[in-house]
Parts: structure tokens; C-alpha cells; sequence
């Protein structure tokens, strides 16, 4: 049952972005809108988090990858890389030049975010309709910002038959966020204190690794509902978790169960008060840090601290930002 657990865990990285497209030249256009994140304060010092301060939205330049799947013949299946030509969360995006998706819909669009191709490999060409995910063990720091490519999202569409019909609001591809957002709230009254890098290691669920996953099985509205109603001790939810985790063709390599918060080169200064805490952002996949972890911060100075969370269950859930407020003279 512990393979089970940490396998559904890594499902929640399907997002992603690909290779194996052919180059082409056509510049056909879509629209895409995101999830808007719901936030919930666990820290008992309510008062000095102000709501509403970080919201998931493209950036320009942002990939995605957009497939036409067609689910009995998978060589017709074919994917290409689409750009937002702007910021926001209902965006534009156009054809950026490597493959090409045909207007007519065969069985279904999907469509992943990161979408660059140092991330994703498709299997199509070998005659399956999957793919390899990759999400990586680190993440870059920005200031009341997710870390850049690290919040995976998955769309679906099956209720047009062309491509240029995704154009409208009605029918535009509605990413839903398949991760969480961990915000470590951190001030220390005898800083200064300038944060080099924060690791997080998991006691029980892979944080990274290459996730192979069959994309017609990837349907986001049933990934959140799995993952909110998660229940280990629940027998027959389990079994058919098992069940799930057959179907969609699971499979992860190169997995590992700690993720890293990268810093500038001269690092990030945290505040001395509750009130000046500095927001440190990491996402997270569904179910991460259900069973404990641990939290160790190295400094500028080369000390470091280590705060053990392992009896605590703060577990991350799908779309759902976590506030929690870390005094570092406690540790």
C-alpha cells in the first residue's frame, strides 16, 4: 500500500511540456484561462497574512503543449507548442513554431503547462498515445511569486471540433492546477538573516522524477477529485485508486523525495517581525507532506537549521495556497 501512496503522490505531476514535434510554420491561436488558487491561513497569526497577494497567472513567453488525441490510433495522434503573446489568467497564446495541430478535432484536446522541451518526451511516433513528465528537484525563489514553470496544470477539451473555437470564453482551455502552494512565512528577531536555499524532504512521497502517464487517461477534474477525497484508510477507495493508477499507465524513474528553493547569488534577507516575514513560495504535488518532513535552511553565513515537521500533517492539496508562519529563533 506505501507503493500505492507514493505513486498517487507523483500523478500529480502531470504538467509538463514536450519534444518529438515536428517543426512547421503555422501560427493558429487559442485562449487559455487558469484556476484561481484558493487560499487557506493554518498559521495562528492570522493577522499578519493579507489575502490575496499571489495569483497564477502566464507570463509572456510561457509554452505550453497542446495535443489532438486520437485514443484508437495513436500514430494520428500529434501535439505542438503554443506561447502566450501576454500576462494574465485568460491569455492568448499562438503556434511558436515547433509542430503543428490540426483545426479539426480527432477524439480530444489536451493540453499541459510547462510546456518546454526539456521537459516532456512523447512516445507517439512509437504507436502510443503517452508521454514522460518531468518535474524537476529544484525551484528558483521570486519574491511574491510562484517559482517560474513550477505550478503544473492540465486542461481538457472535448466540446468543439475545431481548434479556433477555443478562441471564445465558453469553450477556451480552463487550466486546473494539479499542485499546491506551500508558503513558508519566515522572520527572525535576531537577524538580520540573509537565506541562502530551503530544502524540503518528504517522509513518505517522491517530490520529482519523470512520470509516464497516458495522455487520454489524464482527465484534470477526475485528478482533483482523487486527490481531495484521498483516504488511506478507506479500503475500497484505495482499491480503486490501484485501479486508476493501472489505467492511466503510471510509471516514474529518476524519482526523489526532496525539493530545493534556489536562491539569488546574494540570497534573501528575511524579515525581523511577524508583521516583515518574508514569503518564501514552493509548489508542491497533492498529498506532499501528509505523513512529516523536514525543512533545512542553509544561510549566508554557511549555519544552518533544520526544523523537524515529522509529526505534523500539512498535507498539500490541489489549487490551495498554505499559509505557515516559522519564527527561526524557535529553531
Amino acid at each position: 500500500m506505501k507503493r500505492v501512496i507514493r505513486c498517487f503522490c507523483m500523478i500529480a505531476l502531470v504538467a509538463l511540456a514536450f519534444t518529438s514535434c515536428k517543426k512547421q510554420e503555422q501560427k493558429s491561436a487559442l485562449t487559455i484561462k487558469t484556476q484561481e488558487l484558493v487560499e487557506e491561513n493554518v498559521d495562528e497569526n492570522r493577522a499578519y497574512y493579507a489575502p490575496g497577494n499571489l495569483k497564477v497567472m502566464f507570463e509572456q513567453g510561457d509554452v505550453v503543449m497542446i495535443f489532438n488525441i486520437d485514443n484508437e490510433v495513436p500514430t494520428h495522434s500529434h501535439c505542438a507548442q503554443y506561447a502566450a503573446v501576454q500576462e494574465g489568467n485568460y491569455v492568448r497564446f499562438e503556434n511558436c513554431g515547433t509542430g503543428e495541430v490540426a483545426e479539426d478535432i480527432l477524439d480530444a484536446y489536451y493540453a499541459f503547462y510547462p510546456g518546454g522541451a526539456n521537459n516532456i518526451h512523447t512516445e507517439m511516433a512509437g504507436g502510443e498515445n503517452k508521454c514522460q513528465f518531468y518535474v524537476a528537484p529544484t525551484q528558483e525563489y521570486r519574491a511574491d511569486r510562484v517559482p517560474l514553470g513550477a505550478m503544473y496544470m492540465a486542461a481538457k477539451v472535448d466540446n468543439v471540433e475545431h481548434l479556433a473555437q477555443t478562441e471564445t470564453p465558453e469553450t477556451a482551455f480552463f487550466f486546473r492546477n494539479i499542485c499546491g502552494v506551500y508558503d513558508m512565512m519566515m522572520f527572525d528577531p535576531n537577524g538580520p538573516t540573509v537565506v541562502k536555499e530551503i530544502k524540503i524532504t518528504d517522509n513518505s512521497f517522491d517530490l520529482s522524477g519523470w512520470i509516464e502517464l497516458i495522455i487520454p487517461e489524464v482527465d484534470p477534474v477526475e485528478m482533483q477529485s482523487l486527490f481531495n477525497n484521498y483516504d488511506p484508510n478507506n479500503t475500497a477507495y484505495m482499491q480503486s485508486l490501484a485501479q486508476y493508477l493501472n489505467r492511466v499507465g503510471y510509471n516514474v524513474t529518476e524519482k526523489g523525495n526532496t525539493l530545493t528553493l534556489t536562491m539569488p547569488e546574494e540570497g534573501v534577507q528575511i524579515g525581523t517581525t511577524q508583521a516583515t516575514c518574508t514569503h518564501f513560495y514552493m509548489v508542491l504535488r497533492p498529498l506532499a507532506l501528509t505523513h512529516g518532513y523536514t525543512i533545512d535552511i542553509t544561510f549566508a553565513d554557511g549555519s544552518t537549521k533544520t526544523i523537524d515537521m515529522s509529526d505534523r500533517n500539512h498535507q498539500v492539496a490541489p489549487n490551495v495556497i498554505k499559509h505557515y508562519g516559522f519564527n527561526l529563533a524557535n529553531y
